[in-house]
């Protein structure tokens, strides 16, 4: 069977998505649940605090295991990151002590999970699989096309093309890109019609 997957929903209430779950869990008989957890995937602010009592009431009905995109932020005492870092270690924390296992992609994020892992879970590295899908039997890269794919959300791609344009350019040259693709969510003001004179 294909897993149920629930997502934060749109209006951004916890209230919203303590019942949606609950209602999953009454309606399904579910093994464990996966939770993929980042400081601001369930809170705008990075302040994650409530959401723990909703996870608290799950593994009451079924074990948890927790993949953790992102740990806790840091920031100079002026930024944001600062005043929440002490709230996200805590949810880390106990986070850690509710999951039967959890994981991390990250060798950064593993050490910082082993040194909050006081109920000593098990915590496992593992990559994170690609989501654009693999080729069964990919040609040899000299029998390949020399295109250059620049893929990402916009926010992402801005910084690229206006602040690493030079070396694009240059990695172009070095390698004889005959083509680029530009691929994400909506189009880059900082994005050249050309690219090393290749049409972008």
């Amino acid at each position: 069977n294909s897993p149920d997957v629930i997502s934060y929903p749109s209006e951004s209430s916890l209230s919203a998505f303590g019942s949606r779950l609950k209602e999953l869990v009454e309606q399904n008989s579910f093994e464990f649940a996966l939770i993929h957890y980042g400081p601001y995937a369930y809170t705008r602010d990075g302040k994650p605090g409530a959401f723990c009592p909703i996870i608290e009431d799950l593994v009451g009905k079924i074990p948890i295991f927790v993949f953790f995109h992102e740990v806790y932020a840091s920031g100079l005492p002026w930024r944001r990151a600062f005043w929440t870092r002490r709230e996200q270690k805590k949810v880390v924390a106990n986070l850690l002590n509710l999951s039967s296992a959890s994981f991390t992609s990250n060798a950064i994020y593993m050490d910082r999970l082993e040194r909050l892992n006081t109920a000593g879970r098990t915590i496992t590295k593992i990559p994170i699989f690609s989501n654009m899908g693999e080729l069964e039997s990919p040609s040899p890269l000299n029998q390949r096309a020399r295109q250059l794919v620049i893929f990402g959300q916009s926010p992402t791609r801005n910084r690229l093309y206006r602040d690493l344009l030079r070396p694009l350019e240059e990695i172009c040259r070095k390698l004889e890109i005959q083509s680029v693709v530009d691929v994400g969510s909506g189009r880059s003001p900082y994005m050249p019609d050309f690219l090393a004179g290749v049409k972008i």
